[in-house]
């Protein structure tokens, strides 16, 4: 491959299919530069292609030449749900990767046919942002079917990420979404897909073992007027339907929070029911109970809350619940949540509309938010970040040495996969500031080994975000980058919807 054609190379996986197999299965692998990112390869020296699987003991990977434009991967054990990545430097082999790209899960254990499988990696800067891509090279941005906040993002098994509901804001007149769309990894494409009954926004989704996505609650309109809605949706991530039968919440919920535990149990906690009470009450559904008509009531919070957050334990079992607001109240508490009760284990800082995002080690990192409630006018933002190491008995407070150098609320936040460096990081961004505007600004929380405040270091990312975004959807992507989607550009009577997705590279 020349130089004036480096996005593209043609990678030969070999695998084994048995041990006496003589047949190989080729992948045909592309190499875009994101939409917004044209340059990302110019200088790149070496090209290298990585395999992961649960049938591979270790990752199998292939660095050569750019130049070259190809290689090949020998002996690949058949395997299923395989990540595949590209990385590249423009520095010595096997230094630190500076353009990477990838994606999972996919199919590499051969059953699927003997042809050549084709695949496009879509490859950015490390620790920038980049559009949402899809086309031939060059490759064009993709957007969104419909702008949105207060939408859902789920994460399906095959790597797809479906999209629901939220609304749209013209003129100050709210606009409840029906429509859903599913954003394909690996083409980058956004597809609509089935309508839900009826519009909502600020509801949870969750995807249950069985492949189905499980969508309560949520900002509707009934009789024409606005109400937190009851029921209970079952999307269908294979058939891209939802399925009956409905389900109910004992009581509709709004900004409440829904956790899956390791038991496949869904957890319903807190939010705002209709007449702006704000609930105490949990809900619990368990998809082993045939013919269930309405959730199962779990044990009470602590306090009543919304706009909280609920992160699951390394236990599998124990949800932390932190922060949130009762109408005038800003919550400083944080509670363990277990299905036999739940009881307060600390007093931190005040603050709802935070991020909070679970560490691989198990701590969770609560950052920004805002501790004010105000009628008119702009909440105060919140700048202090807190670690939670569970290991350790409770929170460790940070507040003195450990803040974001731009405060806000309504950020998104998520735990990025352990680099090569061993360091886990998480990555913050968007948000509104104190101003009432929306920023593009992101930041990197860097927890070393040492489970205390020394040494952890919060630093802006390579880039900032490509769009001004508050009221964000993100996870993470099997491949390790962070999704973004949604969220508005500015927030007031002339919302303006973030149209586009963007996507982070994460740290190899």
């Amino acid at each position: 491959m020349l130089l004036s054609q480096k996005t593209r190379a043609i990678v030969a996986l070999a695998c084994v299919l048995s041990t006496a197999c003589s047949k190989t299965l080729d992948l045909s692998l592309t190499v875009v530069p994101a939409c917004d990112q044209q340059d990302a390869l110019d200088g790149a020296r070496f090209l290298t292609v990585r395999a992961e699987g649960a049938a591979l003991d270790t990752p199998r990977e292939q660095t050569f030449d750019f130049q070259q434009g190809s290689g090949s991967l020998q002996m690949v054990p058949p395997t299923e749900d395989a990540k595949v990545s590209v990385l590249s430097t423009k520095g010595a082999e096997g230094s630190p990767a500076d353009v990477a790209g990838g994606f999972g899960p996919i199919d590499l254990s051969g059953k699927s046919g003997e042809g050549p499988k084709s695949v496009r990696v879509v490859v950015g800067r490390v620790g920038t942002f980049i559009s949402t891509s899809e086309g031939p090279k060059p490759s064009v941005c993709s957007q969104l079917n419909k702008g949105r906040q207060g939408q859902s993002a789920t994460l399906m098994p095959n790597g797809d990420v479906f999209i629901a509901g939220g609304e749209q804001i013209v003129n100050g007149e709210r606009l409840l979404l029906r429509n859903t769309e599913v954003y394909n990894a690996q083409t980058g494409a956004f597809t609509a897909t089935a309508d839900l009954p009826e519009g909502r926004a600020y509801h949870t989704a969750t995807l249950l073992k069985n492949g189905k996505v499980l969508v309560c609650g949520g900002l509707g309109v009934l009789g024409g007027r606005a109400v937190s809605l009851a029921t209970c949706l079952l999307f269908d991530s294979q058939t891209r339907r939802f399925v009956e039968p409905t389900l109910a919440l004992n009581a509709g919920r709004q900004q409440h929070t829904a956790t899956l535990l390791d038991d496949q149990r869904v957890v319903i906690a807190g939010g705002v029911g209709t007449g702006a009470d704000f609930l105490l009450s949990t809900e619990v559904y368990d998809p082993d109970v045939e013919g269930l008509e309405k959730l199962q009531p779990g044990p009470n919070m602590v306090t009543a809350r919304a706009q909280h957050t609920a992160t699951l334990l390394n236990d599998g079992a124990t949800v932390v619940i932190a922060g949130g607001r009762d109408r005038d109240t800003v919550k400083a508490d944080v509670e363990a949540w277990t299905i036999a009760m739940s009881r307060r284990i600390g007093v931190y800082v005040p603050r709802y509309a935070h991020a909070a995002a679970k560490a691989p080690d198990g701590r969770v990192v609560f950052a920004g938010g805002f501790n004010s409630i105000v009628d008119n006018g702009n909440p105060a933002t919140v700048a202090t970040v807190e670690i939670f190491d569970p290991a350790g008995g409770g929170s460790v407070s940070c507040g003195d040495t450990l803040q974001l150098d731009t405060p806000r609320g309504s950020l998104f936040g998520e735990a990025l996969p352990i680099s090569s460096d061993g360091v886990s990081r998480v990555v913050v961004g968007g948000g509104t500031l104190i101003d009432g505007s929306a920023t593009h600004l992101a930041e990197l929380i860097t927890l070393p080994k040492a489970k205390n405040c020394t040494g952890v270091t919060i630093t802006a990312t390579a880039a900032p975000m490509k769009l001004l975004r508050t009221r964000a959807s993100s996870l993470v992507l099997p491949g390790g980058d962070v999704l973004i989607v949604g969220g508005s550009q500015s927030i007031g009577a002339l919302t303006v919807p973030a149209i586009t997705g963007e996507i982070f590279i994460s740290p190899r």
